[in-house]
């Protein structure tokens, strides 16, 4: 899943120096923003496949998803 920003908003931050440089780190990125960025990402993702996850699918979804992938039968006429 790739965020595309529409707006940008610049605000002030009082971060502690030895938890970002953790984060960046871990991230692979590199100075506030991005670690900050990225870290956003990740929260948002993680939140919506939680959410994907808890998703109740009925008991002959394998079935009716194979169903879904097969090609339409060839129309007769």
């Amino acid at each position: 899943m790739r965020y595309i920003p529409r707006m940008n908003k610049r605000t002030s931050l009082i971060l502690e120096t030895t938890l970002v440089e953790e984060a960046e780190r871990i991230l692979g990125t590199r100075g506030p923003t991005a670690t900050v960025r990225e870290s956003l990402r990740q929260t948002v993702r993680q939140e919506h496949l939680q959410r994907l996850a808890e998703w109740e699918l009925p008991n002959d979804y394998p079935a009716r998803l194979e169903e879904m992938r097969s090609p339409p039968p060839a129309a007769t006429g």
